[in-house]
Parts: C-alpha cells; structure tokens; sequence
C-alpha cells in the first residue's frame, strides 16, 4: 500500500508545484514600435517615396462620426500606399481631418471614388418610382445626360472639397458606353482643371474608348481591372487583356501584370516589375495595370 500511497501525494505535489512552473509570463524580445515616433514615421514616409510594393484599399466614408476603427483613415496598415474611399457624400470633417493627417505622417494618400454605377441606379430608381405617374415622361436617355453630368461633377468636387489627393474614376458598365459619355468627359475636364492630381481608371479600358474626346486611359495613373471573381491566371488573363486591348494610341503600351510584383520609380511614375499574368501563377487577389 506504500508503494501505491506515497507515490500519490507525490503526484500531487509534483502537479502542484508545476503549476507554479508553467504560468505563463510575458515576454518582450523586442523593444516595442511606437507609431508615433518621429523617426518610425519619417522612415515609413521615405519607405513610400522609393522603390516598393505599391498597395491599395478601399474604404467608406461616412456622413456620421466614425464609431468603428476601419472607418479611420489613421487606422489602416500602415503598408498601404492608396486609400480609395467610396461613399463621401457630405463627408463628416473628422474624416477630413484625418485625411490630411495620414498624408502628413504616414504618407498614405487618398482618393475618392467617382462612380457611375451609383448615378446610373439611383437615376433607374427615379424612373422605375415615376412609371404610373405624370413624371413619367422626364426620365428620358437625353434627361439623364444632364443629370449624370451634374451628378458627376457634385462627385468630383468631393474631392478639393475635402482634400483628396486625386480621383477614381469607376466605370463598370458594358462595352455601350454612350449614355456614360457625360460621366467621362466631365472627369476629362476636371483632370485638365486639376493637373498635379491623382487619376486612377476602375473598370476596362476598352469599355470607354468609343467615347469621342475622351482622354483619361491616356491620363491616369493607374488602371484598376476588377478580378475578385476569378479562381485562376487564366480567369484573369482573359479579361484583362480584352479589356486592354483596345486603346487607340496605345497599343501594346499596356500589359497586365501581377499587382504583388509592382515597382514604384522615383518621380512617382508606376511601371510593371513582373512577370505577365496567364504564365501558370495562381489565385492573384487583384490585378493593376499601368
């Protein structure tokens, strides 16, 4: 009975004092960042300005103060080169603010999000609301060009009304592009209004170049092409080179490219530092084209 009792409570001394043992502790092998640091900050701005993997995201504004941290510009990762924010309709100035601020420290620029898809489906909403009414007549194809142009231009003045860095101008129609004209060409004349602005172009190239004068495929910066529904290079590769492959004066000037393999040249030029996309790589999140 000793050889069975006595092991027994040594046991449960040795469980008790490896409790003790085992508490888990803290530790720092590395001193901590300090995201307000001088020095991190000036570091992290210099890191923008040179060669780099180029990062964009987007995000939402609000007409309401900002109760959640992925609504606070100073709260994306500090990675991120371009925030593109959609939604900023009578903007609430704490937005504002921190626009400003993230340029200032973290040197992350933003761009908001001039978009044709919300004009064209709050103007099909008007229409379809009137049908049965004596408004029924007003909402016609002609109608809608002066209202998509006055709607665009409220849009674009988002943007010095608020202190964007630049545009984007977001076009996700078909390759029918003639109701859009008016959306176009006005984001053509705020580019020659506001020359040392950003331009970015969200959609496919080919979709707007029938439309006469228009001049931003030349202008912009970046080229954005949507691929979030695709599960492969090949569901890449396919739209991105149809939708690139009909810009008049620009043949072969475009190329589609893995995002992740993009370099930033000094004098803030963007070029392809890759390899083409449809070459065997898989699952690419995204795809921007210069």
């Amino acid at each position: 009975m000793k050889r069975i009792f006595i092991p027994f409570f040594a046991a449960a001394a040795l469980l008790a004092s490896c409790s003790d043992w085992t508490e888990a502790e803290h530790k720092d092998f590395l001193p901590p960042m300090n995201q307000n640091d001088p020095a991190f900050l000036t570091s992290l701005r210099d890191f923008k300005v040179g060669e780099h993997l180029v990062t964009m995201m987007i995000v939402r504004g609000t007409s309401t103060a900002p109760n959640r941290q992925n609504q606070h510009p100073m709260s994306m990762p500090d990675s991120v080169d371009y925030l593109l924010m959609t939604d900023v309709d009578d903007l609430h100035p704490a937005l504002s603010d921190e626009i400003a601020e993230v340029r200032s420290k973290k040197g992350t620029r933003t761009l908001n999000v001039v978009d044709y898809t919300t004009i064209r489906s709050t103007w099909d909403a008007m229409k379809e609301a009137s049908f049965g009414t004596e408004h029924e007549g007003d909402y016609t194809e002609e109608k809608f060009a002066e209202y998509c142009k006055a709607e665009t231009e409220k849009q674009l003045a988002a943007c010095s009304r608020y202190g964007f860095d630049g545009i984007v101008v977001s076009y996700l129609g078909g390759y029918d592009s003639s109701a859009a004209a008016p959306f176009v060409l006005a984001a053509d004349t705020w580019r020659r209004d506001n020359p040392n602005k950003l331009l970015f172009f969200r959609g496919y190239p080919a979709f707007i170049t029938s439309i006469e004068n228009q001049t931003i495929l030349a202008e912009c910066d970046y080229v954005i092409i949507l691929t979030e529904g695709a599960s492969s290079s090949v569901a890449i590769s396919r739209p991105t080179r149809r939708g690139c492959s009909e810009q008049p004066g620009r043949a072969g000037s475009l190329r589609a490219v893995d995002r992740r393999r993009w370099r930033r040249r000094s004098g803030g030029r963007f070029a392809p530092g890759g390899r083409a996309v449809g070459d065997g790589s898989e699952n690419l999140p995204d795809c921007t084209v210069r």
